[in-house]
């Protein structure tokens, strides 16, 4: 059996006997109000990715993705946004500097749901399953810890930086 390991500031990615996808999906703004929301992606390759023609696959729909700041290519170990509605995304994040793609898509499910990135040519480049948002665990975004990992900040998020959650979701709610 074998690993692979690629790493984003803190992250871990571990995939066995796969190679790494070049896009990431590493950071969820599903908390926020629909037109609000944001899905954070890193280019884990070591070459520039070309984003035309990509799309965000959320819903059993891919969603058609378009360049609203920024550049349409993905620098190496470069962040970037897609959020479902791009000039209410930059008005409320104003201090994100980082390339923002526009797209538009119903509401991230806050009982988690499966996303991914798709290339051109309808092919998954990345795609992974997000947890619930859990009441009363903070109001901040979930971080993506490996791949199939998830953790709840407690306020705010990290947009453009590596993994900074400080605790981690609960598989089960808490006691009463």
């Amino acid at each position: 059996c074998v690993i692979f390991f690629v790493w984003w500031g803190a992250h871990a990615y571990a995939l066995e006997g796969a190679p790494v996808p070049p896009l990431l999906i590493t950071e969820i703004g599903a908390h926020e109000t629909s037109d609000a929301e944001w899905i954070e992606i890193f280019n884990a390759s070591a070459e520039p990715f070309d984003f035309i023609g990509a799309k965000f696959f959320e819903d059993g729909s891919n969603h058609g993705v378009s360049v609203f700041r920024g550049s349409a290519v993905i620098g190496a170990g470069e962040y970037a946004v897609i959020a479902n509605k791009a000039e209410v995304f930059a008005a409320s994040h104003s201090d994100y500097a980082g390339t923002i793609f526009d797209s538009s898509w119903g509401s991230l499910a806050e009982s988690g749901e499966e996303i991914g990135i798709k290339n051109a040519a309808g092919e998954f480049l990345e795609q992974c399953t997000y947890p619930a948002l859990v009441s009363g665990e903070g109001s901040g975004s979930l971080e993506r810890v490996d791949a199939a990992n998830w953790k709840r900040r407690i306020e705010g998020d990290s947009l453009g930086v590596a993994y900074t959650a400080a605790e981690p979701l609960p598989t089960e709610p808490a006691p009463v």
